[in-house]
């Protein structure tokens, strides 16, 4: 399975466009994971992976080599290979969610991956595994960054944010620093001088792949017009729902799904395939859970409520989906804290808020960590290389001196820090290391008494 999954990581390219002459976009780096533990794979340390995602854009590709990447637009659905050795381009032909994996979103699990908080996701693999091994892919992703994906890997499609890990067993990719970035237009396009290579006929297994439905829901699949390249919905017997004229279908949350016509606006269709939401916005994302949904017009993002209703017009340059009623909001470099109504409830003058959990927010000065109450903007304790909460416990990981151990809520220490790792408490529990041999890995409770699970 080891093979399996670092062979995966082998395939993965890069995926970019461009939107103005500087975009800001989240950079993602992600490592490698065998046994659970980070590989250091490449000259930069644990880096393996680079992503850069947008509203509109997404780029993944590995640090170590510039053989090939490829160059997707959200909004037209087309994604280009890009072959530097030979400064060649193609048309990618497919665009799929996984060959007909379904991702099951589970409820209740969360954890803190690279400063964000995370949900979970699985599916089984469609192949058989060896003796003893799980058959189940874990997921673990983020709604404060919009989603990313690259053909080989079109189920994450099915989440409703950015995958930041990616496990069998121990095994495969995890988050390891994320930041903002403002990037020049001229890195997301197909370099000046490559020329276009035709992909004249496709093989075999490309036509057994093209025959498989895009599913967007248990009973709903995309059908595509080989004529215009648009689609439309149809049922899990073949008959239509609505016609093809759809440039991008996401996959449904709740009954709804944004959607994206050919003229290149966003707008909403229930399974019916009935508009719900007009189609003209630049961006749209669902949120399920609240009911809301992220817009955004030119270069700007605000909320909707589940009517079409401005609550928080587009008037920043970034925002994040709401976590325990509270979404981080972003303007001119600098950020700040709003509640479900728009009210802005930390002002926008953080140079980064790294997360937060319906009680606390996390900043950065430096090279040091804060920890502030978002009642009342105040500062709680800093002086941290590392501060990491968590959603279900008032018990906060820290970081100080490469020793890990919790603090409280008012900034007092209550495990002291002596772990060489430690992960955030998630349902009474936490994983710690005291040394860097696996055999010291052992699991706390929030008394930091040792216990087995």
């Amino acid at each position: 399975m080891k093979k399996i999954i670092i062979g995966v990581c082998a395939v993965i390219c890069s995926i970019s466009v461009g939107m103005a002459q500087v975009q800001k976009a989240f950079q993602i780096d992600y490592s490698g994971l065998i046994d659970g533990k980070k590989v250091e794979t490449t000259p930069e340390g644990t880096v393996y992976l680079r992503a850069f995602v947008n509203a509109n854009y997404v780029k993944v590709g590995p640090v170590d080599t510039d053989l090939y990447f490829f160059l997707s637009n959200k909004k037209s659905g087309e994604t280009y290979i890009v072959v530097p050795t030979d400064e060649q381009y193609t048309l990618h032909m497919r665009d799929s969610y996984g060959d007909g994996i379904q991702v099951e979103l589970i409820p209740g699990k969360t954890k803190t991956i690279a400063g964000k908080t995370c949900k979970l996701a699985q599916f089984k693999v469609p192949y058989s595994t060896e003796e003893g091994e799980k058959d189940i892919i874990e997921l673990w992703y983020t709604e404060d960054i919009p989603s990313l994906y690259w053909p080989e890997f079109g189920f994450l499609k099915q989440l409703p944010g950015a995958m930041l890990e990616l496990s069998n067993n121990g095994n495969g990719l995890t988050a390891h620093e994320i930041s903002v970035k403002e990037l020049d237009k001229q890195v997301f396009e197909i370099p000046d001088g490559y020329s276009e290579v035709n992909m004249e006929e496709a093989t075999a297994e490309d036509e057994v792949e093209d025959s498989i439905a895009t599913e967007v829901d248990e009973d709903r699949y995309l059908y595509k017009d080989e004529n215009t390249q648009l689609v439309g919905l149809m049922d899990e017997e073949g008959n239509i729902i609505s016609p093809a004229e759809f440039s991008h279908i996401e996959y449904f949350r709740g009954g709804i799904s944004p959607a994206i016509k050919s003229e290149g606006k966003y707008g909403a269709i229930n399974k019916q395939g009935k508009t719900i939401l007009p189609f003209k916005y630049d961006y749209l994302s669902y949120d399920q859970e609240y009911d809301q949904y992220l817009y955004g017009e030119g270069e700007k993002y605000g909320f909707l409520n589940g009517k079409g209703e401005v609550l928080v017009p587009a008037k920043y340059d970034m925002v994040n989906h709401m976590i325990d009623g509270y979404g981080v909001v972003y303007l001119n470099e600098k950020s700040g804290i709003i509640d479900r109504t728009g009210k802005l409830v930390v002002p926008i003058t953080h140079e980064a808020i790294l997360e937060t959990n319906g009680r606390n927010f996390v900043t950065s000065e430096g090279d040091q960590y804060v920890l502030y109450a978002i009642n009342g903007n105040k500062m709680i304790t800093k002086g941290y290389d590392l501060i990491s909460l968590s959603t279900d416990s008032k018990l906060i990981l820290v970081q100080k001196d490469e020793k890990y151990g919790y603090i409280d809520e008012t900034g007092k220490v209550v495990i002291p820090l002596k772990y060489t790792s430690a992960t955030a408490f998630n349902e009474g529990v936490a994983i710690v290391m005291e040394n860097d041999d696996a055999e010291s890995v052992y699991y706390i409770n929030e008394k930091g008494e040792r216990i087995e699970q």
